[in-house]
């Protein structure tokens, strides 16, 4: 016979058990985690199944009891082992790639020589840098005392990235953006590309971003990706910058890993990005394009060292440590599983709001939207990753569709890839971009959007 306290307890601690899957359920739904049929089994279904188990348990045996407690603390276990063997695995693919590069200084350590030498050369930052560093105000860069959030960096600045090539170097353009000069004509431009990172086209040399391929089959097209953006800042940019330029065509580059899953809801925490939300909004960058430029080279020449993108490796392999937060959460192992691109859906409704303010600003000028949708690595992990990741990108494209935005959906193109993941490579490898970049043009030119020149 089972004691009366200890039956007590078992009664407390299955009651908050049921709970806890009730708050789960709960706070799922006011996530959005339910528009993944994924996440339905996982955080519904999954913790509903085990509350009741544990309310029958009640009713049967000891016995019963006894090897259903030891079965949990089996499957506990096994979560527990296979998140730390994921952990140890990501740490010791990491330090291999690393350990196998040829080391190479820190590229604050190189801006450093380029300044010594008289170049104009500090850590390029991108909006997202100085949204961060700017705190409550939004920005440490300020105009007649007021602060001003730059979308772009310090213009004539040495950009340089480490890619598997080795060390690449380009001076950024008249307004601190990732293009070769003779770009910014008002009125004459083709093309203007707005995005993050994937846009402004990472991890490979310059010049071999998607964006540079259609500006070498379309002519004169303006790159805004910076690192970090998400849509606001992406709003941003285009807000200040295209009624300026009046390009033909606006793409609009949104990436499934990141702007809704993390940058939307960051980007409403400023206290000046939410505000381009808001009709005929403007910091006024191009008008105060000087006084912005000079702020900002002031800053920068106070915060070089604290805004480097990287610091000197060491010459041996790092110690591998469990993260414990990671463990309770089993971050390690979700990831594993590709399930990483839920977001909340005050992400989207910032998406789609971010794109009507868009799609306004574009029509003023006759401009003409498109919206491209590109994919991420998680989603080719496997198959529950791909369901997952497909409930998102659906909920994306409906309401895209919705707005009457022309859509240019990458997803089928790398799908049909022989192996997908080769196309990535932190970023895109260089056959992913001209992919992306092939892709792109070829849709452009079906609609009637853009012709050679």
């Amino acid at each position: 016979m089972m004691p009366a306290c200890f039956r007590f307890v078992l009664k407390v601690g299955f009651a908050a058990l049921i709970a806890l899957a009730v708050w789960r359920i709960w706070l799922a739904f006011q996530h959005g985690d339910f528009v993944s049929p994924i996440r339905v089994a996982l955080y519904g279904v999954l913790p509903a199944a085990v509350a009741l188990a544990a309310c029958l348990l009640l009713f049967m045996g000891h016995r019963a009891r006894l090897i259903t407690g030891l079965q949990v603390v089996a499957i506990v276990l096994a979560l527990a082992g296979a998140e730390i063997w994921v952990q140890w695995q990501s740490h010791v693919a990491a330090e291999a790639r690393r350990m196998a590069s040829p080391p190479l200084p820190a590229p604050a350590t190189l801006l450093a020589r380029l300044r010594d030498a008289g170049t104009l050369a500090y850590p390029q930052p991108c909006g997202w840098n100085l949204r961060v560093a700017g705190g409550r105000a939004g920005s440490p860069v300020t105009v007649e005392g007021r602060p001003v959030l730059p979308v772009g960096g310090l213009a004539g600045n040495a950009m340089l990235w480490v890619t598997p090539d080795g060390l690449n170097e380009r001076i950024a353009d008249q307004r601190g953006f990732n293009n070769p000069p003779g770009q910014w004509m008002p009125g004459a431009v083709e093309i203007m590309a707005i995005g993050d990172s994937f846009t402004m086209g990472a991890d490979v040399p310059f010049g071999h971003g998607f964006v540079d391929h259609l500006r070498r089959k379309l002519g004169r097209t303006v790159n805004l990706g910076c690192n970090g953006n998400g849509p606001l800042f992406e709003l941003a940019g285009l807000a200040e910058y295209g009624p300026h330029l009046r390009p033909r065509v606006v793409v609009w580059a949104y990436y499934e890993g990141n702007d809704l899953v993390k940058d939307a809801g960051l980007e409403m925490t400023s206290p000046i990005l939410p505000r381009y939300l808001q009709p005929g909004f403007s910091q006024g960058l191009v008008q105060h394009h000087d006084a912005v430029q000079a702020s900002l080279l002031h800053y920068l020449q106070g915060h070089a060292a604290a805004m480097a993108q990287a610091v000197d490796r060491p010459a041996k392999p790092e110690t591998f440590a469990v993260n414990w937060t990671q463990l309770l959460r089993l971050g390690a192992l979700r990831r594993a599983l590709g399930l990483a691109y839920g977001f909340p859906p005050e992400s989207l409704d910032v998406l789609v709001r971010a794109l009507e303010r868009a799609r306004a600003v574009t029509d003023a000028w006759g401009g003409r939207l498109v919206f491209v949708y590109l994919p991420g690595e998680a989603r080719f992990t496997g198959t529950l990753a791909r369901l997952d990741a497909d409930a998102y990108r659906r909920a994306v494209l409906d309401q895209v569709t919705d707005l009457d935005v022309p859509i240019i959906d990458l997803v089928p193109e790398f799908e049909a890839h022989r192996r997908p993941r080769n196309l990535f490579a932190n970023h895109y490898t260089l056959e992913g971009y001209r992919l992306v970049g092939d892709v792109v043009l070829e849709a452009l030119r079906a609609d009637g959007s853009e012709d050679d020149r």
